[in-house]
C-alpha cells in the first residue's frame, strides 16, 4: 500500500499543479481594475475556508463524480472571467474557487486513504500547488489568450477520469484509516487542532512577510517557488524517515538565520523558505491525528489557517526590519508549539 500511496501522491501532485496554473493565470489576467480587491478577497475566502465542507461531502457521497463537476466549474470560469459585468465576473470567481476547493479535497482524501499513515504522499500532493502558482503567474507574461487554458482543463479531466477508474474498487467509506501517530499521547483533540491551526496561520503570514528583495527576475521567481514546493514535499518525506517532531522543530528554527541573514542573498533566503515550508505536511498530519476518519475536514482546518494568515497581510505589510523580527518571533513560537505537541522520536 505504501507504493500505492506514492503513486497517488504523484498523480494528485499533477492535478494540484494543473489547478493552480488555471487559477493564477486567471487571477493575473486582464479584467476590470475596479474588481481587483474584491476578486482577491473572494478567491482567498471561498477557495480556502469552505474546503472542509467539500471534503465532508466528498467522503459521504463517494459515488457522485464531484471531481468532474469541479473541472467543469474551472472551465466555465475561464469563459466568464473577463466579462465586464460585475455579477458575471463574481459568478466566475465563485466557480473558480469551487473547482479549486473540490479538487484540493480530492487530493487530500485520496492520498491519506492510500498512504498507510505516512505523510510523504500528502506532502507531495500539496507541493504541486507551489509549482502551479509560479507557472500560472508566468502564463500572463506570455500575452496569450486565457482560452488556451481550456486545453489544461481537458488534460485535467483526463486525469480525473483516470483517477476515478483507478479508485472505484477501493473502500468508499474511508473506514479504518491508519492513524498518523505523530502527536504526543494524551493530548486533547482540541489542543492538537488549535496547534495545527495556529502554526498554519503563522506560516501563511510569514510566507508573505519573508524579505525577498533579491527576487527581481523571472528566474529568481521560479527558484523561490520551486524551493518552496520542494520544502513542502520534503517535510512529509523526511518526517516519515526521521519523525515529524524532529523535522518540524529543527526546520522551523534553522530557517531563522537563513531568512534574516540571507535576506539579500538568493541562496540563503531560498534555503530558509524551503525549510520553513516543511511544516505544511506536518500540520496536516497533526489535524489527521485528531480527526482520523475525516481527512477532508482535517485538510480544511489547515486551509482555514492559511486564509487567516494571508488575510493579515491585507491590513499589515511590515517593513524590512519588522519583517525580520516577525519571522524570528513567529518561527520560535511555531517551534515551541510543535515541540510541545509532536513526538520527538520516530
Amino acid at each position: 500500500m505504501r507504493k500505492e500511496g506514492n503513486v497517488t501522491g504523484i498523480l494528485y501532485f499533477i492535478v494540484h499543479f494543473l489547478v493552480e496554473i488555471i487559477c493564477f493565470a486567471l487571477l493575473g489576467s486582464k479584467y476590470p481594475v475596479e474588481y481587483v480587491a474584491i476578486t482577491a478577497f473572494l478567491y482567498d475566502f471561498f477557495a480556502f475556508v469552505p474546503q472542509g465542507l467539500f471534503g465532508e461531502f466528498i467522503t459521504k457521497f463517494r459515488k457522485i463524480d464531484l471531481a468532474t463537476i469541479g473541472v467543469v466549474c474551472l472551465g466555465i470560469s475561464i469563459v466568464l472571467f473577463g466579462n465586464p459585468n460585475f455579477f458575471i465576473h463574481m459568478a466566475a470567481i465563485l466557480l473558480l474557487t469551487a473547482g479549486n476547493a473540490i479538487l484540493h479535497e480530492y487530493g487530500a482524501i485520496e492520498t491519506v486513504r492510500d498512504s498507510d499513515g505516512k505523510l510523504g504522499p500528502s506532502a507531495v500532493f500539496v507541493a504541486g500547488g507551489s509549482f502551479g502558482v509560479v507557472l500560472g503567474k508566468y502564463y500572463n507574461k506570455l500575452n496569450i489568450s486565457i482560452y488556451w487554458l481550456l486545453i489544461i482543463v481537458v488534460i485535467l479531466e483526463l486525469f480525473v477520469i483516470f483517477l476515478r477508474i483507478r479508485s472505484k474498487d477501493r473502500d468508499i467509506r474511508l473506514k479504518n484509516l491508519t492513524k498518523v501517530g505523530i502527536c504526543r499521547e494524551n493530548i486533547p483533540m482540541w489542543v492538537i487542532l488549535i496547534s495545527a491551526f495556529l502554526v498554519t496561520t503563522m506560516r501563511g503570514f510569514v510566507g508573505y512577510a519573508i524579505p525577498t528583495s533579491w527576487c527581481k527576475s523571472v528566474p529568481d521567481f521560479f527558484i523561490l517557488f520551486f524551493l518552496m514546493g520542494t520544502g513542502k514535499a520534503l517535510g512529509g518525506i523526511l518526517s516519515d524517515k526521521f519523525g515529524a517532531g524532529i523535522v518540524g522543530v529543527s526546520s522551523t528554527l534553522l530557517c531563522i538565520p537563513m531568512i534574516i541573514i540571507g535576506r539579500n542573498s538568493t541562496v540563503l533566503s531560498c534555503m530558509g523558505v524551503m525549510l520553513f515550508s516543511m511544516t505544511m505536511g506536518i500540520t496536516f498530519g497533526m489535524a489527521l491525528d485528531a480527526l482520523k476518519d475525516n481527512p477532508g475536514i482535517a485538510f480544511g482546518i489547515t486551509t482555514i489557517g492559511l486564509f487567516f494568515g494571508t488575510l493579515v497581510t491585507v491590513f499589515y505589510r511590515p517593513g524590512l526590519t519588522m519583517a525580520c523580527i516577525l519571522v524570528a518571533v513567529l518561527s520560535v513560537i511555531c517551534s515551541a508549539i510543535l515541540f510541545m505537541t509532536l513526538k520527538m522520536k520516530k
